[in-house]
């Protein structure tokens, strides 16, 4: 294996540049060359939408929610970086757009490597703790509130640690942006929604939740969604305890999202058929009355959202309790999963897919796995069989990257149940299964430190040492349909049960034996680099781009 992440590592040194070791005054940029390879890495895109129709209400109310995410963009920088000052050091007009895109100096496209001199290896728990921290410094905190989602670790003038709120590190920003929320909620006549933004402005000035993320839950039909707040735990690599702020601006697509509300109902039940005890089943919602899936076109994005790799779905609120009690919702993001496939994902389908199966990769198809994806991200279990603990408090650092896994191969589950019932053909199943694969490459290609390329790496590794994958003498993939179908969900059935027993010791093997690729597959996806196919997008947006100026 270490072998394998030497030689992982070479391949990410083709796209990125080292740095040095000491601070300087002025930073100094890598070659030209390099800085055009790494903006390469991105292609730009409009986030834009036919908004011409809205009353004036309203294009005020997305006017405001965007003047609040900017807000927010500037505290994510404080957490992945430190401050907003090293964009104004930087004379470099690319340099600057680099930094700009990975929210720091360090490439998050690959393994968060340094791109600017002066600058060495990123901290794994970026700036929510001191970077002179160490673990047994940390265990010794005697601070229940460490282990918040909601707190930076900081010292006091004595030099020991202490745990504060996000409410009051970041005060003066966060109530400049609770003032902008209400004010939008004054300009929109959807009460669901303007009820959830009164009750969010109050939670991000209190760290308090619960009722916000509740009231959430019944935005669902509004036109219009602000998602806002401290939300996700992947930029924390050190505990992956610390939330990260992030705001999206979203228009939903009715149509869109009637079509596929009908797979809510139908996916529940179905985790019930996994062949485990029944024991790591009861915390399984038994139907879907609570579980919305929503198509959204994204207007505006900020935040850990907008830092390097672009999500095409959320499945949210996070919190195991309001998931259990009161369900979640999915957003599909429909306008940026089109542009990645057309952009992206085909382009690599057709370095590394056969010849014969590449008819199958399609844009439907990737867009309904997306969806499989999300209704059945909220299907889990929240804490141990035998109730002692929270499932996240039993596998440590390694939650993220197994619950992750648990997610993304319960797409392939959920494919092969909707055949089994009839609700898709063999054809389907085949095109399903097809274009998965092909997004497992474009995944993969984000580096093994990123959670989503983990996942990956463990479920495509189990496929292809199984024979459900065959690597051809021609270095393209053929999918086996049936294989894959029985390989995905033993390994299903596997994660849940290991989340169940909170078996944190097989959690970590499965990490560092199958969650890294192999020199072989690093040789073949030389082929989509040799293609200068980009790896992601970044966005061009705002008031100007959306026309509400």
């Amino acid at each position: 294996m270490k072998s394998n992440l030497l030689y992982v590592l070479l391949f990410l040194l083709l796209t990125s540049c080292g740095g040095g070791a000491s601070n300087k005054a002025a930073v100094e940029a890598a070659a030209a060359d390099s800085l055009k390879a790494m903006l390469a890495e991105y292609v730009e895109v409009d986030l834009k939408a036919d908004l011409a129709y809205l009353p004036s209400s309203d294009r005020r109310m997305l006017a405001l929610l965007i003047e609040a995410s900017d807000i927010i963009d500037r505290l994510f920088w404080v957490q992945a970086f430190g401050n907003h000052a090293l964009i104004d050091s930087i004379a470099n007009p690319e340099l600057k757009l680099l930094a700009h895109i990975n929210y720091g100096p360090w490439e998050r496209l690959n393994a968060d490597r340094p791109f600017i001199k002066g600058y060495g290896p990123k901290a794994p728990g970026s700036n929510f703790y001191p970077k002179d921290m160490t673990r047994e410094e940390f265990d010794a905190l005697a601070d229940k509130s460490k282990t918040s989602p909601y707190t930076m670790i900081r010292r006091d003038a004595a030099g020991k640690l202490v745990s504060i709120p996000y409410h009051v590190y970041f005060k003066s920003d966060l109530e400049q942006a609770a003032k902008l929320i209400r004010q939008a909620a004054e300009w929109t006549f959807n009460a669901p929604l303007k009820k959830y933004l009164l009750l969010r402005a109050a939670a991000l000035q209190t760290d308090s939740y619960h009722a916000s993320d509740v009231a959430w839950l019944a935005v669902s039909e509004s036109p219009f969604d602000f998602i806002v707040g401290p939300i996700e735990n992947y930029e924390d690599l050190l505990y992956g305890y610390k939330a990260s702020y992030l705001a999206m601006v979203m228009q939903k697509d009715d149509m869109m999202s009637r079509l596929q509300k009908r797979f809510s109902d139908l996916v529940p039940p179905m985790f019930k058929e996994l062949p485990c005890d029944e024991k790591y089943k009861r915390e399984m919602p038994r139907n879907s009355k609570d579980e919305n899936v929503g198509v959204y076109d994204v207007l505006y994005c900020a935040g850990e959202n907008n830092a390097g790799g672009k999500t095409i779905a959320m499945s949210l609120p996070n919190d195991e309790q309001i998931r259990k009690r009161h369900g979640s919702r999915k957003l599909i993001q429909r306008n940026v999963m089109k542009i990645k496939f057309d952009k992206i994902m085909r382009p690599i389908a057709e370095q590394m897919i056969d010849q014969e199966q590449l008819p199958y990769a399609q844009f439907e198809a990737f867009f309904k796995n997306s969806m499989y994806r999300q209704v059945a991200q909220g299907l889990s279990q929240w804490q141990t069989v035998d109730g002692k603990v929270t499932i996240r408090e039993a596998l440590k650092e390694t939650f993220v990257d197994i619950d992750e896994t648990r997610a993304e191969v319960s797409t392939l589950f959920v494919a092969r149940q909707l055949h089994q019932k009839g609700e898709i053909s063999a054809e389907e199943l085949k095109t399903s299964y097809v274009t998965y694969v092909a997004n497992i490459f474009r995944s993969m290609r984000f580096g093994t430190q990123n959670t989503h390329s983990i996942s990956t790496s463990i479920i495509f590794n189990r496929l292809l040492n199984s024979g459900a994958i065959e690597r051809t003498t021609s270095g393209r993939y053929k999918i086996n349909v049936e294989k894959t179908s029985e390989i995905a969900t033993q390994l299903l059935t596997e994660i849940i049960v290991l989340q169940g027993d909170g078996n944190y010791e097989k959690a970590l093997e499965i990490i560092a034996v199958q969650g890294v690729m192999s020199e072989t597959l690093v040789s073949d996806l030389l082929k989509v680099k040799n293609a200068n196919i980009p790896r992601d997008i970044r966005y061009r947006q705002g008031e100007k781009v959306l026309g509400l100026e």
